[in-house]
């Protein structure tokens, strides 16, 4: 079965990678998924608005908004490795 072509469906998988990367029980990696839950629901949010908008409504900055705001979250968790992180961080 083929995913669907929304905006959310693309934005997943990133989201799922940077999510791995995250220590669980660390105050960064919960600052993290506090981000990327807040980016999964404007991607829902986006896809939604599309959908009201029709074939001639166009979301592009808010999608290049979103897009932006995962490639900071992205560089970030580069930033970051596992070996620098333990809890209460």
């Amino acid at each position: 079965m083929t995913e669907p072509d929304t905006f959310a469906a693309r934005v997943e998988p990133h989201l799922r990678a940077v999510e791995e990367a995250i220590v669980p029980g660390t105050d960064w990696g919960r600052d993290f998924q506090q981000i990327i839950d807040r980016i999964r629901e404007d991607a829902r949010k986006t896809d939604a608005m599309e959908r009201e908008a029709g074939p001639d409504g166009s979301l592009e900055e808010l999608t290049a908004a979103i897009d932006e705001s995962l490639a900071l979250v992205t560089q970030l968790v580069a930033k970051h490795s596992p070996a620098d992180q333990s809890p209460g961080q």
